[in-house]
């Protein structure tokens, strides 16, 4: 699965799950997981994954769509 981002993402707290690189930056698409109950997951430069909500990107590419090619 691929997602795009429409804004810029970050962990919610910081100060205890900040590592370098841990972002998902507004405008580049990532690779992304989703789990059995459809929450997505970016995954970030530094290979961290990072949850992100419905409004903050966009599904590029879906495991279906890769299936059928």
């Amino acid at each position: 699965m691929k997602i795009k981002m429409k804004e810029t993402v970050r962990p919610d707290w910081p100060f205890i799950f900040q590592k370098p690189d841990n972002v998902l930056v507004a405008g580049q698409i990532y690779e992304a997981t989703q789990n059995k109950h459809g929450a997505v997951c970016g995954i970030c430069e530094n290979g961290e994954l990072l949850g992100v909500k419905p409004g903050e990107f966009e599904i590029i590419e879906s495991e279906r769509q890769e299936a059928e090619k």
